[in-house]
C-alpha cells in the first residue's frame, strides 16, 4: 500500500491490478517460525563442507550443504521434485563421498521407495546408487556404515528380507553380504561398527529374531560369521555401546538373567577370545555398562552397583583395571546417568552428574578420584543447569543447559571459563543437533528475542566460533511462516470481525474494512501471546457477540461495538475464574439466544440484551444438574423454536418467547426415551418444516405451527415405518428443497411448495437405488446452487425449480472423484466456494452458473493446498482465510466490484468531500479511478483520511491534503 501527500501540482498514476485477483489482506503474523530442520539435521562433513537435510518450504526435506555462508548455503538437488520430501537420512562419509537414503522419483511425500544414494555435492552428482527394489518398493537402506572405505547397511528385499549389505557406490557392487536368516525373513542388522578394519554388528544367532548376538564380517559370504551366542538359546544378549578400544571391541552385554546380567564385555573376533571385563555388580542383575567414552589410555563408562549407585567408571581392558572412578553422589543415589553424553576434550573427560546437593551439573575427570570435579555450578542448588549435548570443537567444550539460563555455552574447563555465548541472539528457544567441524560449531536454533518476533526464523541452522560475534545465523533457508490463522469472519455494516493471532498477543479479536491499514487488532482482551481465544462471533443488530476467555473469569460472554473501549464482558456467568462457555448463540429480534453453565450446574437455555443485568437464564429445563443442551435455534414470526432434552437423551422440539412461562415442549413427538432426530430446521409460510422420528413413520419430513396438535408429519416420504431421511431442507423463495428417499429411488432432489400434494421428486440426478444425496442449498436470484453426489462423484450443480432446469453445473474434478464443493458465499452476484480438483488441489473457486464461468483461484500453486475457509461477504469484498506459499494461512480478499471512473468538476467549491463537486455527483472511494481534468475552476482539498483505487493529475492540476489527512492509494 502506497499513502501520497499531495501539495503541489503533479501528474501521475497508479496501475490497476487486474479485477478479482485474490491478494492477501493483511500479513499478520509477519515473522518466520517453520524453519528449515525438523527434528535431526543429520549434519555430516566432507572436507569444508558440512550436509544437512533441510526444506526451504517449498521443495520439502532435501539434501543441502553449507561452507558456513548464506551464500555458500544451498541445495544440492531436489531429489523428490516439488513439495513432496526425499528425507535423507544416514548420512555418511565414505572416501569423500557422501552416501544416504533417501525417497526418490516413485515415492510420495511420505517416501515409499527409499534407497540407496551418493552424492559428491554437485547436483548431477547426486544420484541413486542402485534401486534395490525396483518399481516403486522401498529397500529401506539403514545403519549406513563407513568401513575402510567399503560401506555397509543392511536393507530389505521381497525374497531375503532385511539382511547386511555392501556398497562401492556402483550398481553392480551394491551386493547382499549375507542371507543370514534364510528365505523372506529379517535378520536385522543392527549396531553396525568398524572394529580396526572388520564390521561389528548385531543379528540373530539361530534363526530367531530374538536371539540378537555378536557377529563381524570382512564383507563376504564366508567372512560374515557369529562371533559368539552370548546369552545361548533363543533369548537376546541385548548388546550396546560397541566401541573399538585397544584393538577390541568393547560392548554392553547380557549373559543370561541367571548368570551375570548386563555387564562390561570385549571381543577380538574370537568366540573364547570374547569375554566380560569384570562382574561389576556381582549378581543377576548387571551393572548396565553405557556411554562408552576413550580417553587417552581408558575407556570411560557409567555403571552401577549396589554399594554406589550409578557412578562413573574406567577401564584398561582388565578386570583389575577396571575401576570406580570417583563415587560423586556417595551411597546408592544416582551420581550420573546415561541421559547425558560424556565427550574427550583435550585429553579430558567431561560428563554431567550431580553430588546430590547442586543438581545435574558439568563435571570434568582426569580419571582420578581427585581429579574428577565439579567444573561449574550454573544453576545454583538442586535444581542444576542439565547441560546436554557436550560436544568438543578444537579443544573447546560446547553444551546446551535446558534450565534457566537457557541456552549455548562453551568451556575451556575452569569455572570462569564456562560461559553462556551471544545470549542477546539466543535469547528464547532451543538448541539442538550441535556439531563439531574444524574449528567450528554448527548448531540448530528455534527461538527469537523476547517481544522481537520479528527476530524469530524457526528452526534453523548457525555457526559458531566460539565468540558471540562469531555465533550468528548462516541462513534463513525457510522464510515461511506458519500465518494467523485467521478466521470466523463477521461482518457488521461496512467492518468484518475475526479472530487471528499476531504472535504477540494471541488469538483475539481483529477488524477489518477490508484495507490493510483498516485491518487491526480490535482489543487485546488477555495481555501477552496466550490471547483470549474470542470465537462464535456474531452479528446481533449491529452489535458483535462473542465468547472469549480471560484468567480471571474463565471462558464468558462478550460484545463490542467495534471500539477497543466497547469491547467488553457482557457478564461473567459462572463468576470466578469458572467457564460458563456460552454456545449455540442466536440472534432473534434483537436479542441473543445461547446455552452456557453456570458454576455447579448445568448447560441450559440463557438469553442477552447486551447488558449484565438483561444476561440471564430463561429455564432450567432439565432441573437440577442435568443438562437440557439447548441448539438449533430458529425463529418463526417472533417464536424461537429449539431442541432441548428435558431428561436423558429425549431430545425434542421446545419453543420460547424469552420468559420461563414461555418457555414450553411443543410436542414429545416420540414418545418414550428416545430421542426423535429433530434436524434440518427451516421456515415456510410461517409454519416450522424440519426431520424428525416418531418411532412409528421412521425419519420424515415434519412442521409445527408452534402447537402440539399442529405439530404433524407433513409427508409421509418413505410410507410405512420405512423412512424418507429427508436433509438438507432449505426454504427459497416459496418453496422447500431437500434431499429424501422414497422407497424407490435413493436420496433424490425433492420439491415442496409447502402442501403434502405439492412435495415431490423435483428430479432424480443419479438413477438407480444409490441416490445423488443433494444437499447445500443457496440461492442467488432465480437460480438455487446445490452439491450431488453422481458417477461424476459429488459435483456442484443449480435448478431453477424445475426437472428441465436442474443441471451440472460443471465437473470440477473429473471422473469420478468428488470436488465436494462448500462454503457458498455470494458477493456482488457471484457464488464463491472452495472445493478441489486434480491441477490444483482444494482452492477458491467462483461460478456465474456456466461451466465456462465456474473457475478456479489457485492461491496457493500447484498441487499444494490453500485449504480457503471462513468465506464472508463485506460490501463487493469477498474475505476468506487461506494459506500462502510463504505467510502462512492469513486473511485474504477478493475485490468484485467494477472499478469506477471519477471526474473532478470543482463546480462548488474545492472540498473533495462535496458530492457537487464531482461529475456524478457521488464522492469516490477505495475502488474508484480518480482523474483530476485540467481546467477546472478549482482543485480538490482532501480534509479527511481518504482512499481510492488510482488518482491521475492532469497537467496544471493539484490534489492539497490538509494537515492530518491521508490520501492513500491501494495497489
Amino acid at each position: 500500500m502506497k499513502s501520497f501527500f499531495l501539495s503541489v501540482s503533479l501528474i501521475f498514476a497508479v496501475k490497476l491490478l487486474p479485477a478479482q485477483t485474490p491478494a492477501v489482506l493483511k500479513d499478520i503474523y509477519n515473522y518466520t517460525t517453520i524453519g528449515s530442520i525438523t527434528g535431526a539435521a543429520n549434519y555430516t562433513q566432507i572436507g569444508s563442507t558440512i550436509f544437512f537435510t533441510a526444506t526451504d518450504c517449498v521443495t520439502g526435506f532435501e539434501l543441502w550443504k553449507t561452507d558456513g555462508t548464506a551464500a555458500g548455503t544451498v541445495l544440492v538437488k531436489d531429489i523428490l521434485p516439488g513439495s513432496g520430501s526425499s528425507s535423507p537420512a544416514s548420512l555418511v562419509n565414505v572416501n569423500g563421498i557422501l552416501y544416504f537414503s533417501a525417497a526418490g522419483a516413485y515415492s510420495n511425500t511420505f517416501g515409499n521407495d527409499t534407497e540407496l544414494w551418493k552424492s559428491d555435492g554437485t547436483e548431477a552428482g547426486t544420484v541413486l546408487v542402485k534401486a534395490i527394489l525396483a518399481g516403486g518398493a522401498s529397500s529401506g537402506p539403514l545403519h549406513l556404515t563407513n568401513v575402510n572405505g567399503t560401506l555397509f547397511f543392511s536393507a530389505s528385499t521381497t525374497a531375503s528380507g532385511r539382511e547386511l549389505w555392501k556398497s562401492n557406490g556402483t550398481d553392480a557392487g551394491t551386493v547382499q553380504v549375507k542371507e543370514i536368516l534364510a528365505g523372506s525373513a529379517s535378520s536385522s542388522p543392527a549396531s553396525l561398527t568398524n572394529v580396526n578394519g572388520l564390521l561389528y554388528f548385531v543379528a540373530p544367532a539361530t534363526t530367531t529374531v530374538a536371539n540378537m548376538e555378536l557377529w563381524k564380517s570382512d564383507g563376504t559370504d564366508a567372512g560374515t560369521v557369529l562371533v559368539k551366542d552370548i546369552n545361548p538359546g533363543n533369548a537376546t544378549s541385548s548388546i550396546s555401546g560397541l566401541t573399538y578400544f585397544n584393538g577390541s571391541a568393547y560392548f554392553s552385554a547380557n549373559n543370561g538373567s541367571t548368570v551375570n546380567g548386563q555387564e562390561l564385555w570385549k571381543s577380538n573376533g574370537t568366540d573364547a577370545g570374547t569375554v566380560m571385563v569384570k562382574d561389576i555388580n556381582p549378581g543377576t542383575i548387571g551393572s548396565i555398562p553405557s556411554t562408552f567414552t576413550i580417553v587417552g589410555s581408558s575407556l570411560f563408562f557409567m555403571a552401577t552397583n549396589t554399594t554406589n549407585g550409578f557412578e562413573l567408571w574406567k577401564t584398561d581392558g582388565t578386570d583389575a583395571g577396571t575401576v570406580l572412578v570417583k563415587d560423586i553422589n556417595p551411597g546408592t543415589a544416582l551420581g550420573v546417568t546415561s541421559s547425558y553424553n560424556m565427550v574427550n576434550v583435550a585429553g579430558t573427560l567431561y560428563f554431567v552428574a550431580t553430588d546430590g546437593t547442586t543438581g545435574f551439573e558439568l563435571w570434568k575427570s582426569n580419571g582420578t578420584n581427585a581429579g574428577t570435579v565439579q567444573v561449574k555450578d550454573i544453576v545454583a542448588g538442586f535444581v542444576g543447569s542439565t547441560p546436554s549435548m557436550l560436544t568438543a570443537v578444537n579443544g573447546t567444550l560446547y553444551f546446551f543447559t535446558n534450565s534457566s539460563p537457557t541456552g549455548l555455552w562453551k568451556s575451556d574447563g575452569t569455572n570462569a571459563g564456562t560461559l553462556p555465548l551471544n545470549t542477546t541472539a539466543l535469547e528464547n528457544g532451543n538448541i539442538s543437533n550441535l556439531f563439531g567441524a574444524g574449528s567450528r560449531l554448527y548448531f540448530t536454533y528455534n527461538g527469537y528475542k523476547a517481544a522481537v518476533p520479528s527476530t524469530a526464523t524457526g528452526p534453523e541452522t548457525w555457526i559458531s566460533d566460539g565468540t558471540d560475534a562469531g555465533t550468528v545465523l548462516i541462513k534463513d533457508v525457510c522464510t515461511s511462516t506458519t500465518g494467523s490463522g485467521a478466521g470466523s469472519f463477521t461482518t457488521i455494516g461496512n467492518s468484518s470481525y475475526f479472530v487471528a493471532d499476531n504472535g504477540l498477543n494471541g488469538a483475539e479479536l481483529w477488524k477489518t474494512d477490508g484495507t490493510e491499514a483498516g485491518t487491526q487488532l480490535l482489543k487485546d482482551i488477555v495481555p501477552g501471546s496466550a490471547g483470549s481465544s474470542a470465537s462464535a462471533l456474531i452479528n446481533v443488530n449491529g452489535t458483535l457477540f462473542f465468547s472469549a476467555s480471560t484468567p480471571a473469569t474463565g471462558t464468558e460472554l462478550w460484545k463490542s461495538d467495534g471500539t477497543e473501549a466497547g469491547t467488553v464482558l457482557v457478564k461473567d456467568i459462572a463468576a470466578g475464574t469458572s467457564a460458563s462457555t456460552p454456545l449455540n448463540f442466536y440472534n432473534a429480534n434483537g436479542i441473543l439466544y445461547f446455552s452456557a453453565s453456570v458454576t455447579g450446574a448445568s448447560r441450559e437455555l440463557w438469553k442477552s440484551d447486551g447488558t449484565a443485568a438483561g444476561t440471564v437464564q430463561v429455564k432450567d429445563i432439565a432441573a437440577g444438574t442435568g443438562s437440557s443442551l439447548p441448539a438449533d435455534f430458529i425463529d418463526v414470526n417472533g417464536t424461537v423454536f429449539f431442541t432441548a432434552a428435558a431428561t436423558g437423551s429425549d431430545r425434542e422440539l421446545w419453543k420460547t418467547d424469552g420468559t420461563e412461562a414461555g418457555t414450553v415442549l411443543v410436542k414429545d413427538i416420540r414418545v418414550g426415551a428416545a430421542s426423535s432426530a429433530l434436524s434440518s430446521f427451516t421456515h415456510l409460510n410461517g409454519m416450522l418444516f424440519f426431520s424428525a422420528n416418531d418411532g412409528l413413520s421412521g425419519q420424515e419430513l415434519w412442521r409445527s405451527d408452534g402447537t402440539t396438535a399442529g405439530t404433524t408429519v407433513f409427508k409421509d416420504i418413505s410410507p410405512g415405518s420405512g423412512s424418507g431421511f429427508p436433509s438438507g431442507i432449505t426454504a427459497i423463495g416459496t418453496s422447500l428443497y431437500f434431499g429424501a428417499f422414497d422407497g424407490t429411488v435413493g436420496s433424490e432432489l425433492w420439491k415442496s411448495d409447502g402442501t403434502p400434494a405439492g412435495t415431490a421428486v423435483l428430479k432424480d440426478l443419479n438413477t438407480g437405488a444409490q441416490g445423488s444425496a443433494p444437499n447445500g442449498f443457496f440461492a442467488i436470484g432465480n437460480t438455487i446452487y446445490f452439491t450431488a453426489s453422481t458417477s461424476a462423484g459429488r459435483e456442484l450443480w443449480k435448478t431453477d425449480g424445475s426437472a428441465a432446469g436442474t443441471l451440472l453445473v460443471k465437473d470440477i474434478y473429473p471422473g469420478i472423484n468428488p470436488s465436494s464443493p462448500e462454503f457458498f458465499t455470494e458477493v456482488n452476484g457471484t457464488l464463491f466456494f472452495r472445493a478441489t480438483d486434480d491441477v490444483n488441489g482444494l482452492e477458491l473457486f467462483k461460478t456465474d452458473g456456466t461451466s465456462a464461468g465456474t473457475v478456479v483461484y489457485d492461491l496457493e500453486p500447484g498441487i499444494t493446498f490453500s485449504h480457503p475457509q471462513s468465506l464472508a461477504k463485506l460490501n463487493t469484498t469477498l474475505l476468506l482465510g487461506a494459506f500462502h506459499p510463504t505467510k502462512g494461512f492469513e486473511p485474504w480478499k477478493l475485490e468484485t466490484a467494477v472499478v469506477s471512473s471519477f471526474n473532478w468538476t470543482g463546480a462548488i467549491n474545492t472540498a473533495w468531500e462535496n458530492a457537487g463537486n464531482w461529475a456524478g455527483n457521488v464522492v469516490p472511494g477505495a475502488t474508484s479511478v480518480v482523474v483530476i481534468p485540467s481546467g477546472r475552476p478549482r482543485y480538490p482539498l482532501i480534509s479527511n483520511n481518504t482512499t481510492v483505487k488510482s488518482i491521475t493529475c492532469q497537467t496544471g492540476t493539484s490534489v492539497n491534503v490538509a494537515a492530518g489527512a491521508q490520501l492513500t492509494v491501494l495497489p
